[in-house]
């Protein structure tokens, strides 16, 4: 077995531990086992994300050098593509929709810091500090592009998501080549 092969053995078994089930048989593991702990299963789900990373690297770990790749750009028909939600998201959501229709084989994905940072120099984001991190916040103007703030209830307390409409998704798109070529 290579270690490729390997690497997605042990995935498949941290996907059904991260689900509650016995990764042998598949049957639900006792709500009182330790392997149900919310902690663990935590743990589980995040091994997965960074299994299928290092899967999707061709069982390479860390990044790729993406230097021989071209740099990220959107035809109109690319544009089209996009899944535009009518249900807002985040902006990391919405990035994830935009590389969905390219070849990052060719290409470098499409960049939330850079997004982030265009919003930022035109108005329609801040930044601000909250607990000696820089986080992205909502201005007078988010509202005009359709951005906006909501507060979640979380398992350490409430906290704050900017979350993006249709308008402010669309707006985004349109603007994506005008972000990278200031770039």
């Amino acid at each position: 077995m290579t270690d490729l092969e390997l690497t997605t053995r042990a995935k498949e078994v941290i996907d059904k531990l991260a689900n509650g089930l016995d990764p042998y048989t598949s049957i639900p593991l006792s709500d009182d086992a330790l392997l149900n702990d919310p902690r663990l299963i935590r743990c589980f789900f995040h091994i997965s994300k960074k299994l299928n990373e290092i899967i999707a690297n061709g069982g390479e770990v860390g990044r790729k050098s993406t230097k021989h790749l071209l740099p990220f750009r959107l035809s109109e028909e690319q544009k089209s593509k996009v899944a535009i939600s009518e249900t807002p998201l985040p902006i990391s959501i919405f990035i994830e929709e935009i590389d969905k229709v390219i070849d990052t084989s060719i290409m470098k994905k499409c960049n939330r810091r850079a997004v982030t940072t265009w919003l930022v120099e035109r108005g329609f984001l801040a930044e601000e500090i909250f607990n000696e991190k820089k986080i992205k916040t909502i201005t007078p103007q988010s509202e005009l592009v359709g951005i906006f703030k909501e507060e979640r209830a979380g398992m350490r307390g409430s906290y704050s998501v900017v979350l993006y409409k249709k308008e402010a998704q669309q707006f985004i798109l349109d603007s994506l080549n005008e972000i990278f070529d200031a770039l």
